[in-house]
């Protein structure tokens, strides 16, 4: 009796347009959230690309004494690759004129995230990997300034340098707090041979990693808990 009153209700109401009406608000309403939701998240995903790439990776560490290497070089990584970059600033010579830069030396693992994107006398070219030891790559405003061609001398401190490469584009643009002169890459292995950095120097200290999200979280724990004021 119940269940052929509410098959007589409900075929009425399927006649009145009434349901017919609701049924398609609520595939539109499900349909607008289920596209919001897709939408936010694929910006999201962009929005965490963008900032890894940043960042230059999915963790950074930052110290001015680089009292943390030796805790960093305990760490277990077993699916997180890492790096380190040394950042200062310091005067750039050429044979003709001289100009203050925002350097930053690397390590053979740069960049952990994206490539860097350079030119040279043959045109523009990508890269994912750090100048090699003896040479470096400028800005162009720098390049300008100090009247540089590719494969032309510089000396920074007392080491003697290669210019190879003009940078268009670097993934860790952010890196450090030198951003006011125009920058210029080196191999952290020539760091040693200019003698710029002296007790007193002021010196950044970065350490970037990139790896499983579990591992990272691992890591930025046991980093908190080492670090020291100002790191």
């Amino acid at each position: 009796m119940l269940l052929s009153l509410s098959l007589k209700l409900f075929t009425r109401e399927v006649r009145s347009g009434y349901l017919t009406s609701m049924l398609a608000s609520l595939i539109l309403a499900i349909t607008i959230v289920s596209g919001i939701s897709l939408f936010t998240d694929r910006l999201e995903q962009a929005l965490n690309t963008e900032t890894e790439e940043f960042l230059g990776g999915k963790l950074k560490f930052e110290s001015n004494q680089n009292s943390i290497k030796a805790v960093i070089e305990d760490l277990n990584l077993e699916e997180t690759s890492h790096m380190e970059m040394v950042l200062f600033a310091s005067v750039i010579f050429s044979d003709d004129e001289m100009q203050l830069s925002s350097v930053k030396a690397v390590d053979n693992y740069y960049p952990l995230i994206g490539e860097l994107e350079l030119k040279n006398s043959t045109g523009m070219f990508k890269v994912s990997s750090s100048p090699a030891p003896g040479t470096v790559w400028m800005d162009e405003r720098l390049q300008n300034l100090l009247l540089l061609d590719y494969g032309d001398e510089i000396f920074l401190g007392d080491a003697k340098l290669i210019f190879t490469a003009t940078i268009i584009y670097e993934p860790d643009r952010a890196s450090g707090n030198f951003a006011f002169a125009p920058k210029t890459i080196m191999n952290i292995f020539d760091v040693e041979s200019t003698n710029v950095i002296q007790p007193g120097s002021r010196v950044e200290y970065n350490y970037l990693f990139n790896g499983p999200d579990e591992e990272i979280a691992q890591i930025k724990e046991k980093l908190e808990k080492e670090k020291e004021n100002g790191d």
